[in-house]
């Protein structure tokens, strides 16, 4: 439900994506509202749609094109939507959500913090330990993540310091999204169930907010820990 100027756009998204394209209007399309698995909308659909009253539902992205309007994001929220993005700017992005919302869903992984009050509290070692009972107990891979660039590594103390894999400066997020089978299959492991993510050693570049909490959406797809 776009109009002309980004029909090509949402066609290159979606063709990335594996969807195919079912072409509709406000008022004509109450059952493909119900039944698409995706649904992509511009602002002035999005008004329309907002003003029929239909009930919320999962996997709506709303798209607009240009400059920033304030009623892509009022359309949006009125719609529950997933996101509103920009074209072409954003096209990265969207097949991104489209590809997401095409993966099978899961229950959410939990998540565990291990904060030390000072140095040499213990919480590198709490940590190695909880994920690595968590790895035998638990199915699927679970994710240990060491997010202090001038701690000693974690790798160290589980003694992969020198197992090849991703390390915290190879990680570039470019759309700001993580999917955790590819970002799985690149981290060295312990075992087969312990994926583990750190610091490289020497390099005491920051590890960034927008990476680490990127990350943890990522392994909370996955319903491991």
């Amino acid at each position: 439900m776009v109009g002309d100027d980004l029909a090509d756009d949402v066609a290159r998204c979606a063709a990335a994506a594996g969807y195919q394209i079912l072409t509709a209007q406000p008022d004509t399309c109450r059952r493909a509202w119900s039944d698409c698995l995706a649904v992509v909308v511009d602002v002035q659909a999005a008004a329309e749609l907002a003003g029929l009253g239909w009930p919320r539902r999962a996997g709506v992205l709303v798209v607009g094109a240009g400059e920033v309007d304030p009623q892509l994001w009022r359309s949006a929220l009125t719609l529950g939507a997933h996101d509103g993005y920009l074209l072409p700017e954003q096209e990265h992005d969207v097949v991104g959500a489209l590809s997401r919302l095409r993966a099978p869903r899961s229950p959410a992984g939990a998540v565990v913090a291990c904060l030390g009050g000072h140095g040499g509290a213990g919480a590198s070692v709490l940590a190695a330990a909880i994920a690595m009972r968590a790895a035998g107990e638990f199915s699927g891979t679970t994710l240990l993540l060491d997010v202090d660039e001038l701690g000693g590594g974690v790798d160290l103390l589980l003694g992969i310091e020198d197992t090849s894999g991703l390390r915290w400066p190879d990680l570039t997020l470019e759309s700001g999204h993580v999917f955790a089978d590819s970002l799985h299959a690149a981290l060295p492991r312990v075992g087969t169930d312990l994926a583990v993510l750190c610091p490289r050693r020497g390099d005491v570049r920051p590890v960034g907010v927008e990476a680490v909490t990127s990350v943890i959406d990522a392994g909370k797809t996955t319903s491991g820990l």
